[in-house]
């Protein structure tokens, strides 16, 4: 009779085994790791390349320990920018399996339109992934050499080219300069800034009169907000005869200067500092306007004067 009991009881321990494990939930697919080398590695990564319809917009690489675009003259990276696109990748999570056949990738935007990203790690490891269709439901995926593809709860960025991780504005702080110059082919001005204001060094204030715009606080904003479209080498012939320059100075400090020169239909700079020195950088047409201005051009013209004050004209 015990025995009878004890055969029971075991038989009736097993149903509720099995029933208890039917009730618990599948093992979801968030559980999975798209990108297992760059998980594994992503304290060794060395080198980035992104891949857009058959073009490197970002070849970014790690090189005696500062990170430089190598599709950009070596420029240095800002690193936030790619910290947070690195970041996110890390962070992405798998909501679902989809296709794993490859016939079916074109309509998750995962064939030849897919953008391909290739990590670089120590050791010679590698993985390739590449990012389909951004859906409200989240980003379509797959890595190189695997037919599974997934859905990411994550929108990885897709820079359009180098600059998108660079930091293009070239004057960061225009507060530090107390002077600056202006040399042109025929004539050069100076303005000082005097109580947080700027001042043309040689004013008369008894004859001339400031004029509305351009001002010379617009034409520090202008230096300040100053930001370049592209980068190259610095080729130093080119600056041989500069169209205009600039310099800035700041108490006790040498002068930063910056060249510009017009080649063909472009302006190049090139600014005298440490951290600039081994470039050049094209500016917009704009932005060279703004800054090639005379010393007459902040003072206001008699006639201009006169019509401000109701004066009456002759005929």
């Amino acid at each position: 009779m015990q025995k009878s009991i004890l055969i029971l009881f075991i038989a009736v321990a097993v149903l509720v085994a099995v029933f208890f494990n039917d009730q618990q939930p599948e093992q979801t697919t968030q559980q999975q790791d798209w990108h297992p080398v760059t998980t594994a590695n992503r304290a060794s990564l060395q080198s980035i390349e992104i891949v857009k319809n058959g073009e490197t917009v970002i070849h970014a690489e790690l090189q005696d320990g500062q990170w430089i675009m190598r599709n950009a003259a070596n420029f240095p990276i800002d690193m936030s920018k790619l910290s947070a696109w690195y970041q996110s990748l890390i962070d992405s999570e798998v909501i679902e399996n989809k296709t794993a056949k490859s016939e079916n990738y074109a309509k998750l935007g995962l064939a030849e339109s897919a953008t391909k990203i290739k990590l670089n790690f120590k050791q010679d490891k590698s993985e390739t992934l590449y990012l389909g269709r951004q859906t409200s439901a989240g980003l379509y995926v797959r890595r190189d050499g695997e037919p599974q593809s997934w859905l990411i709860d994550t929108a990885i960025g897709r820079p359009n080219d180098a600059n998108d991780w660079l930091e293009t504005q070239l004057i960061k702080d225009m507060d530090i300069f107390t002077t600056l110059t202006v040399k042109q082919a025929e004539q050069s001005w100076q303005a000082v800034k005097q109580e947080g204001e700027w001042l043309l060094a040689d004013f008369d204030q008894n004859n001339e009169s400031y004029a509305s715009t351009p001002t010379l606080a617009s034409y520090a904003r202008s230096l300040k907000n100053l930001s370049f479209e592209q980068v190259a080498p610095y080729q130093k012939t080119l600056f041989d005869e500069a169209a205009f320059e600039i310099s800035l100075t700041k108490p006790e400090s040498n002068s930063t200067v910056l060249s510009f020169v017009q080649q063909e239909n472009d302006w190049w700079l090139h600014i005298s500092t440490e951290a600039y020195n081994h470039w050049q950088f094209k500016i917009s047409d704009w932005s060279a306007e703004q800054l090639n201005k005379t010393r007459v051009d902040f003072i206001e013209d008699d006639a201009e004067s006169t019509d401000s004050e109701g004066g009456e004209s002759v005929d």
